[in-house]
Order: C-alpha cells, then structure tokens, then sequence
C-alpha cells in the first residue's frame, strides 16, 4: 500500500465512523418524533384525552381495604464523568378499574423527598388499533424540572432488571413527549417484541427509566415493584389475558 493510499484511508474513516452515529442518532430522535406525529393524526384529541386522564382524581382500586405497602424508588443523578449520586424514596402500585377498556390499569406514585419530585406512571394494554402499540405507558412528572438540571428533556426508554444494581434489559418501545413533564412510551406491536417485552415486564421485579434533561445531563429512576406491585402486575396481566 502506497503512503497517498494509506494518508487516504486515514482520513475519510474517521469521517464514514462520524456520519454513521449521526445517522443513527437521527434515527432515534425521528422515531421520538413520528410516534408523537402518529399518536395526533390518528386521533386528533389522544393528547388531550391522555392529559386528561392523567390530571383526573387518583381512583382507589381496592376500597375500604389496607393500603398497599410502599417499594423502593431510587432516583440516581447522573454527572457529566459518569459519577452517580443517589436519592430514595418510595413507590406504591395499584390496579385500577376503568369504565373503558380494557377495564385495567396499572398505576402506581413514586416520591424521591429531596428532589421534590414525584412521578404519576400508568401502564396499559393497547385497544386502539389505529395505534402501533401493544401497550402504553405514560410518565408524569412533577414538577416538570429540576432546579439543578432544568426541564426534562426526554424519557427515551424502558428496562426491567433483577435487582437495583443491574444494567437491566431494554424493552422495545418508542417514546414521544405529550406536554412538558408528560411522556408516553408505546411498547412495539411486533410479535417477536411482545412475547420479550411481557417476559420482562412479568418476571423482572425492578423498572428502570431513563431521564434526559435540558442540560444534556441525565438521570435513572428505578421503581421496585415490591410484593403489592407483583400483585398488581398478575391482577392485570390476568385481566388482559396475557
């Protein structure tokens, strides 16, 4: 190999390495994208119906009995060298019966104290067949931004693992920001995907969500079931025939 050849080689590598990330970064952010341009055309008023809900009164889905006794919530800030500090607080999880179907939900209120954040999240099996989607979570946040880090930016996914320490394992979902604060995540409808995303949802006893902010920081949010929240998810996935 000649050295004009090699000088050659050297210098458009790199250039072909740095088009692929941004191809696949662009990707990413398009799919964000055309979930939430999806979700408005094919019901204009989803957005508003799904805002809507998430601000109604929080139901009791068992009335009269015990409250449920409260998980570990752990919020990890994350630091631009890749240092973590953590937080605690707690979650608690509850089914919930709804007039329209499919009759269940899954709800569940996290608190983390000294971040004054708490975050309202709700999963649902998917019956808008207009929608590609077996399932959708939504995430509220409040509030919507960390006096440390601003706004948050984004939530770009979901993994469920074995214990508060794991790197966990992604489900294949699509996320797209409803309002400031709120986001949905749409699990995929392929077959293959499903039969992954519902063995990690069933047997995984931790969920871990990703967090961007404004400032390109970012943070883990992982939210244990505990005993109530195994109830809750087998209540459910039962009721769903799954």
């Amino acid at each position: 190999m000649d050295s004009s050849t090699a000088t050659w080689r050297h210098q458009i590598i790199p250039v072909v390495t740095a088009i692929m990330v941004g191809l696949a970064f662009a990707a990413v952010i398009y799919g964000g994208w055309r979930l939430g341009r999806h979700l408005l055309a094919a019901n204009p008023s989803a957005a508003t119906a799904i805002e809507e809900r998430a601000s109604e009164p929080r139901g009791d889905a068992n009335p009269g009995g015990a409250a449920a006794a409260a998980a570990p919530a752990i919020l990890y800030d994350i630091n631009p060298t890749g240092q973590r500090k953590r937080y605690d607080g707690s979650v608690s999880w509850r089914t919930e019966i709804t007039t329209a179907a499919p009759k269940v939900e899954i709800k569940a209120d996290a608190e983390i104290p000294e971040k004054h954040i708490s975050v309202a999240l709700l999963l649902r099996r998917n019956v808008d067949p207009s929608f590609p989607a077996s399932h959708v979570l939504e995430l509220k946040f409040s509030p919507v931004s960390d006096m440390s880090y601003g706004e948050i930016s984004s939530v770009p996914g979901l993994a469920m693992k074995p214990d508060d320490e794991a790197n966990g394992t992604r489900l294949t979902v699509q996320g797209a920001t409803i309002s400031p604060g709120f986001f949905l995540l749409a699990l995929s409808d392929v077959q293959a995907d499903v039969d992954v995303n519902l063995k990690l949802l069933k047997e995984q006893p931790w969920l871990m969500i990703p967090i961007v902010y404004s400032n390109g920081n970012r943070a883990l949010l992982n939210f244990n079931k505990g005993a109530s929240g195994e109830r809750v998810f087998n209540q459910a996935f039962v009721a769903w025939g799954e």
